[in-house]
This record gives structure tokens, C-alpha cells and sequence, in this order.
């Protein structure tokens, strides 16, 4: 008899999440999904910007700064496109792995908080118990989102207490002159205390970090995309590159890849944010 092939879960489930809007089943591995695996949008906005959320991987889709236009009129969107992602690889049992961005979530119901600010949170769990939670909180008139990701389950989810996590962003033509924003974009990072920035050059580069990061972020001539550790990534290594085509319309794929380490425990709550936003000085300082 022959050996039946070995079969890809992960990427089975990500085209299942693509291409099947009916079938129920399991996202990955020992990880149940209790709803279609279809994908579901669903947005949360205040003053200042409006993000629409995917179930798959729990993450923010499309950011748009309303307060913004673009030389034509049209609004100023500083995420968009597949190429964008929050992920990490979590241990979904079976002996495989997967990446949360290829899993379908079960989104749970906003909640506005007595602070007037707004949660969404996005879940996946296991029948035994171990569930991963991304948590997205957006105040009034900010421009800066707190983002939990809480693990119960964490000595099985991930190995060795880290959370190796992948932060893509796409950075958009928006101003009319692509070179002179090109030569206004930077790659911008506070390591170890210390403020310090990098130009994107004409293909591309890459910065290694093995002190502690505080944030990381993309800075265009005007706006801005950041990831913060309130508890500071252990390392991090960010890499870019600068399409040669200027009909693609894209100043640059930034890829950043960030270790956090976890307590000791079966519970865990990593305190991440994500700004979205102008290069303002007055908005940064607060």
C-alpha cells in the first residue's frame, strides 16, 4: 500500500477560510473554530480614524485617518493590502504549528468602557481550555490603539515562553512626488533608551536589534506606523525594501520580527499598542 502524503494544515485551512464560507470545523490542529470559516470585517472608529478588523488572525484590515485627504480628495488610508499582518506561530497541537494570521477568530461584541473609550476583542480556543485573545481598545480623538494579546494555555501555545511576532506594513504612496517621499520615509526605532532612525536607501536594508526595543515604526513624510512594547520586545530585527516600480505605487514592505518573552505561567498578557497616525509633533509627545 502506498504512504498516503503529508498534508499542510495551515495552508489548508487558510484556502478553506478563502474559499469555503460554509464548512465548520477545526482552524488548526487541537484549536476549534465555532463559526464558519469565512472571513468577517468589522470596524471600530472615534474622532480621528476608522480601522476595520479581519477575524482572520484577529487584526486590524484598513486604517483610515478621516481628519486627512489625498491631493485628489480621497481619504488618506495608511493600511491597506494583503501584504500587512500581525502573527506569531502558536503550537495548535498534533505536533503542528500555525500562524495566527491564517486562523479564523470569533469576533466578540464591541463594548464601550466608562472612560468612553471602545474594546473589541477577537478569540480562538481549544476544548481543553487554551485560548488566545486579541484585544483592541480605542480611545476618543487618538490616534493610539492598545493591543492585548492574553494567552491562557501559554506553556503549550508557545514554546519556551517566547511569542516570536511578525509585524508586516505596507507603506502607500501618498503625496504626489513618490521620490521626494521616498527620500521623507525613514525606518524609526527607541532601543536600549536611545532614539534613532535609518533612511529606506534604494532597495532596501535591514537593522538588527539585540537590546531591548521600545518601538518600531515606519515614518513617511507625514504619517506614521508603529508598534510599541510597553514591556520592550527582548530583540528585534527589522528589514525592508523599496519597490523599483513606481506604478505600484509603494514606498516600501517593511518585515519586523520581535521576540517577547513571557512570565512563567499558564496565563499570559503582552501589552502591545499600534499608532496609526500623523507625523505630528505636538500628537507624538503626548
Amino acid at each position: 500500500a502506498r504512504a498516503m502524503p503529508k498534508i499542510d494544515l495551515v495552508k489548508a485551512k487558510a484556502d478553506s477560510i478563502m474559499l469555503d464560507s460554509t464548512r465548520k470545523g477545526k482552524a488548526a490542529g487541537s484549536l476549534q473554530q465555532a463559526t464558519a470559516l469565512t472571513e468577517e470585517m468589522t470596524t471600530m472608529e472615534n474622532e480621528v480614524m476608522k480601522i476595520s478588523f479581519t477575524n482572520k488572525g484577529g487584526q486590524p484590515k484598513t486604517v483610515e485617518l478621516k481628519n486627512y485627504k489625498t491631493l485628489d480628495g480621497k481619504p488618506v488610508i495608511v493600511q491597506k493590502g494583503d501584504f500587512n499582518k500581525i502573527s506569531y506561530d502558536i503550537n495548535s497541537g498534533d505536533n503542528q504549528t500555525a500562524h495566527t494570521a491564517d486562523l479564523a477568530f470569533v469576533t466578540g461584541a464591541k463594548t464601550d468602557n466608562a472612560d468612553k473609550s471602545q474594546t473589541i476583542s477577537f478569540s480562538i480556543k481549544d476544548s481543553l481550555g487554551e485560548q488566545i485573545t486579541h484585544e483592541y481598545t480605542l480611545r476618543p480623538n487618538d490616534y493610539l490603539i492598545d493591543f492585548a494579546i492574553i494567552l491562557n494555555g501559554a506553556g503549550k501555545l508557545v514554546t519556551q515562553n517566547t511569542i516570536n511576532l511578525q509585524w508586516q506594513t505596507q507603506t502607500n504612496q501618498v503625496e504626489k512626488d513618490h521620490e521626494y517621499e521616498k527620500q521623507q520615509t525613514h525606518i524609526c526605532y527607541l532601543v536600549d533608551g536611545n532614539f534613532d532612525f535609518t533612511m529606506l536607501g534604494n532597495a532596501g536594508d535591514d537593522k538588527k536589534f539585540e537590546k531591548p526595543v521600545d518601538w518600531l515604526s515606519v515614518k513617511q513624510q507625514f504619517f506614521i506606523s508603529a508598534l510599541v512594547n510597553k514591556n520592550k520586545f527582548q530583540n528585534a530585527e527589522i528589514k525592508w525594501t523599496v519597490p523599483s516600480d513606481t506604478s505600484l505605487h509603494i514606498i516600501a514592505q517593511t518585515i519586523a520580527n520581535c521576540r517577547i518573552n513571557l512570565s512563567a505561567g499558564n496565563t499570559a498578557n503582552v501589552p502591545l499598542q499600534l499608532y496609526y497616525g500623523p507625523s505630528d509633533y505636538h500628537v507624538l509627545k503626548e
